[in-house]
């Protein structure tokens, strides 16, 4: 706790009218999707943009102590008022997290119209399109809130869940807190398996032919998880012969990463943080409490800060090509009732099926070339100094393809669902490391990748 600026939960819900924030979740337990969403209906404009010329001469810093001794709904909305008449784009990300959390019409109204002024870039129609609008501008410009936002960060959030407080406490970057974002549960708040349960491939009659499945190469066993499965939990802690590995899926970036658990003498166990960044799952370990990105699988904050865990391949298919192609191996079983969590629907393409059906994202990403729409699938591969994405339906209808990385001759093979990445000297073929994600998770992770098909 620093400087007497924790905010007390209580006060912090009667500030910004929070509903349900330490469980927001949908109906079967799964994380909802923000909810600074309300469309200002006409004429309801509390704050002209007019009245912010930008002058620089509103003494911001006093309003936002003032704001901190004594926090209250209409504190924060002169809050914002004097933010944006500051015209000063330092107050963005501060303007950013009131409209991730702000139920409220007129604050609401009042938070998008500062934005408007700190930043030069219009409104749209609602809250929620301007809190990924705005956030990706923010992401992509990033300007610099001074050291007071990391305690703003830490005590707003610390309120929602008092885990995240210490977690976002240890991340260095000052860009990376702005960055991090409430993806509508708590710490743990999608329960993880376990260890769960496997058969061998030839015994299952649980699964459909044309489902998806994510298969995982660990060397001495190949398992298939059941997207199903993933989709509900995300993360598996789960051992091949005694050899601690783990699966992680993204259902916001529709990426799954396969990894062992063991850094030098020490297991870790993952588990959901509860925060996102660029839209993609962020892991927590429960031995040392650092802090992972899923798509890269590299600790960003905390004690093993700039580890990289070593991965495996996994491939999304069908069920009915995974067992043609690896009836030895073993699949994971669908699990019961979880002790203490919720009663998931299992039934393929339940999961997050509102999501899919549109090409909107419901958390800000960075600035994204238009090259593919934000959530087109592609299959991805770093190898060396280059990076490519591959359109996985471009991919499927055209047959294999042959691409040259870091001097490596490299074809990708489709699969019924995905892609495999193969590097070929002379008769020999090697299995590469490759994903699977959607566009702007890969390239907000690799902004300098090429792609396929590079278009007319």
């Amino acid at each position: 706790m620093r400087s007497g600026l924790r905010l007390g939960a209580a006060a912090l819900a009667a500030l910004l009218l929070l509903s349900a924030c330490g469980s927001r979740t949908t109906g079967d337990g799964q994380a909802a999707s923000p909810d600074p969403t309300s469309t200002v209906p006409p004429g309801s404009d509390s704050a002209d943009p007019g009245s912010f010329p930008g002058t620089g001469s509103v003494d911001v810093e006093s309003r936002l102590a003032d704001f901190l001794d004594q926090p209250s709904a209409v504190g924060a909305s002169l809050l914002a008022v004097d933010m944006g008449r500051s015209g000063d784009p330092r107050w963005a990300p501060y303007l950013l997290d009131l409209l991730r959390f702000s139920t409220d019409e007129n604050l609401t109204l009042d938070v998008r119209v500062a934005l408007e002024a700190v930043t030069g870039e219009p409104r749209g129609d609602s809250g929620r399109g301007d809190y990924l609008s705005y956030g990706s501008w923010i992401f992509t410009n990033t300007p610099d809130p001074g050291d007071r936002y990391r305690e703003w960060k830490e005590s707003l959030y610390g309120s929602v869940d008092p885990a995240f407080e210490p977690l976002l406490a240890e991340v260095p970057d000052l860009q990376t807190v702005v960055q991090l974002q409430w993806g509508g549960v708590v710490k743990g708040g999608i329960p993880e398996l376990n260890d769960p349960e496997r058969v061998v491939a030839t015994e299952v009659d649980f699964l459909e032919p044309d489902e998806l499945v994510l298969g995982a190469d660990f060397g001495d066993l190949e398992i298939a998880y059941p997207l199903r499965v993933m989709a509900r939990h995300e993360l598996v802690n789960d051992t091949v012969n005694g050899r601690p590995v783990g699966l992680a899926y993204c259902t916001l970036c529709r990426t799954a990463t396969a990894y062992e658990r063991r850094i030098g003498d020490t297991v870790l166990t993952f588990r959901t943080s509860g925060l996102l960044l660029n839209s993609n799952k962020v892991m927590v370990d429960d031995e040392t409490s650092t802090l992972w990105r899923q798509l890269t699988g590299r600790a960003f904050a905390g004690p093993l800060a700039g580890t990289v865990l070593d991965g495996h391949p996994v491939v999304t298919t069908t069920w009915s090509d995974w067992l043609a192609e690896h009836p030895d191996s073993e699949v994971v079983t669908i699990p019961g009732v979880v002790p203490g969590g919720p009663n998931y629907d299992y039934t393929p393409g339940e999961a997050y099926r509102s999501y899919y059906e549109d090409d909107a994202v419901w958390f800000p990403v960075l600035d994204t070339p238009d090259v593919f729409p934000l959530k087109t699938e592609v299959a991805t591969l770093s190898l060396g100094r280059d990076a490519l994405a591959v359109e996985v339906s471009s991919l499927i209808a055209q047959g294999a393809q042959t691409f040259e990385l870091d001097g490596s001759e490299v074809v990708a093979e489709p699969t019924p669902a995905g892609v495999e990445f193969y590097r070929v000297e002379g008769n020999a073929r090697e299995r590469l490391l490759s994903g699977q994600s959607f566009w702007f998770a890969w390239y907000g992770e690799h902004p300098d990748t090429d792609w396929w098909p590079r278009g007319p």
